[in-house]
């Protein structure tokens, strides 16, 4: 059975050669339910909606033509209610007097050094309908920054997660050029020590998580994957994100050296760096431990 809250679309085309297209697709990472094929060369599937430019890629490739598309579950019934203006309304009343404080965006947080373009954020998140005061339900927030990476060339990295009420926008700037493979790609290492912050994988199979810590040298996506039970190896289209963290210890008589510790770290790491610092006092002094967080893009293409 469809989970009803999950974001997903029914989708069908048309066209022949049906068990290659769903090959294609299987390569590309796209998890396909409810699959249903006919006589006369149309194909119905369930997919995540934001699998959606990866199919509509396929079919394009394999000259096959998207005959209907249509949302399932919770945001297929909210698109079908708000043809009806009573419902409309309904829906209206219940969301302005819900006690639920999550239902709307309260705030919009930037962060990391990509913050020096603040506003051209706000403005490209508005034209996508996420503002302050602007409703969560049906926002894809994965999607919604893959693609602001793909138009926005001024950063090297994009991650936007919703956290409550609150969405919270990290942005590094492609000052410094990502470590990517270019060619015959058919594992992706890490380069370094870190903790995985975001996995995008096109092709390929992600063996790491969100979260996970890994050392230099750990397989993170393989090219070998599993198509109906046979495996075979492909090139592998990933994108890993990591962040590591340095620690820097000073010691110093001034009780408030927090603020030239912080204008330090601010000229060696940016003016947007992420970093902590803590105080211990000692019998002549103070000292000033500062953990300073950056961001690594490990990229096969």
């Amino acid at each position: 059975m469809v989970n009803i809250f999950s974001k997903s679309v029914k989708i069908s085309v048309k066209g022949v050669n049906q068990s290659r297209f769903l090959t294609e697709m299987a390569k590309s990472g796209v998890m396909v339910k409810k699959v249903k094929k006919s006589a006369d060369n149309i194909m119905t599937f369930i997919i995540k909606i934001k699998d959606r430019e990866k199919v509509f890629a396929i079919t394009d490739k394999m000259c096959y033509n998207v005959t209907k598309i249509s949302p399932v579950g919770v945001y297929g019934a909210f698109s079908s209610a708000v043809k009806n203006l009573g419902v409309i309304l309904g829906i209206t009343a219940f969301l302005l007097l819900s006690p639920l404080p999550n239902f709307f965006i309260s705030d919009i947080v930037i962060e990391g050094n990509g913050s020096v373009y603040k506003q051209g954020i706000i403005d490209y998140l508005k034209d996508n309908g996420v503002e302050k005061y602007a409703p969560l339900l049906g926002k894809d927030f994965d999607e919604l920054s893959n693609q602001m990476l793909i138009d926005r060339d001024e950063f090297s990295f994009v991650s936007i997660k919703k956290q409550g009420s609150l969405i919270i926008v990290t942005a590094i700037l492609s000052e410094e050029e990502p470590n990517r493979l270019k060619g015959q790609t058919f594992d992706l290492y890490a380069t370094i020590d870190g903790v995985i912050k975001e996995v995008k994988v096109y092709k390929g199979k992600a063996l790491v998580k969100v979260g996970d810590a890994v050392k230099k040298g750990d397989l993170l996506v393989t090219g070998m994957v599993d198509i109906n039970g046979v495996t075979v190896s492909s090139n592998v289209y990933a994108t890993v994100t990591l962040s590591t963290q340095k620690t820097l210890e000073f010691y110093s008589n001034n009780k408030d050296f927090e603020g030239e510790l912080s204008t330090y770290i601010k000229s060696e790491y940016g003016n947007n760096a992420k970093y902590t610092i803590t105080k211990k006092q000692e019998k002549n002094g103070f000292v000033y431990v500062a953990v300073v967080e950056e961001f690594f893009a490990i990229v096969a293409d």
